[in-house]
Parts: C-alpha cells; structure tokens; sequence
C-alpha cells in the first residue's frame, strides 16, 4: 500500500523527500478509514508522529506527551498531508 523508497538518498532533501512520499500515504489512509482511530501518544510526537495523531479521529495524550511540528512554528503548512488531515 505504500510506495517504495527510490534510490539516490545521498543528501538530506532528497531522503526527506522519499520519506515524505511515504508518510502522506499512510496517513491519508488512516484518515480515510470506515472505522474510527485512536491515536495514543505516551511520548515525543513530531513531525510524521503528529502528522499521524493529526490523521486519527481521537487522540489521547498523557501528560509526559509532547506534541509539535517544526512547519507550524515558522508559520507554514504542515507537512505529511497533516493540512488535509487537519480540516475534519
């Protein structure tokens, strides 16, 4: 279900790039789910993480959890499809 990683990862943008084209997938698919999704974060959650709580219906947080996402503090969009899957 997910596309594979091309060669060529040499420089940090270009594996940023293939890892990406993994993670908007994967949480457009949970976001598009029939069922609903939990996201249980006990932890760090940054980035593709958030993204990924982002993509689930509910998300439970405990109090050592930490959530963020380096796009939201320069004040872009946020990366991994988490735009799309913001606006419920």
């Amino acid at each position: 279900m997910v596309p594979h990683i091309p060669a060529g990862h040499n420089n940090p943008t270009s594996t940023y790039n293939g890892l990406r084209g993994l993670s908007q997938p994967v949480n457009l698919a949970v976001r598009n789910l029939d069922k609903l999704s939990i996201a249980a974060i006990n932890g760090v959650a940054i980035q593709t993480g958030f993204s990924l709580a982002l993509a689930c219906d509910f998300r439970i947080a405990s109090t050592e959890a930490r959530m963020g996402s380096a796009t939201l503090r320069f004040g872009l969009l946020p990366d991994e499809a988490a735009n799309i899957c913001s606006y419920k």
